[in-house]
């Protein structure tokens, strides 16, 4: 959905609502997936055999190791408060 046709359904229920309508706003690509613990943020912050099992995990769509379940959260917590 795009930006204007979120505004839009926004400003619909809005009205359903009586709020006034909202302001549509550029959406500044430059900041867009920043906060993402992605691929390189994972090879980053986890052991390389951990990184690369999660990963494996992630492609194969199985089940998460508890043990790997662990790391990973431990990764994302380390990152997201120095974030």
């Amino acid at each position: 959905m795009s930006n204007c046709n979120r505004s839009k359904a926004v400003n619909r229920i809005a009205m359903l609502c009586n709020l006034p309508p909202m302001q549509s706003s550029e959406f500044e690509l430059k900041s867009y997936a920043e906060d993402v613990f992605n691929i390189e943020v994972m090879r980053k912050y986890l052991a390389k055999k951990t990184a690369e099992e999660l990963l494996e995990t992630i492609q194969n769509r199985s089940r998460l190791n508890p043990e790997l379940a662990s790391e990973v959260a431990h990764a994302m917590k380390t990152w997201a408060m120095e974030r």
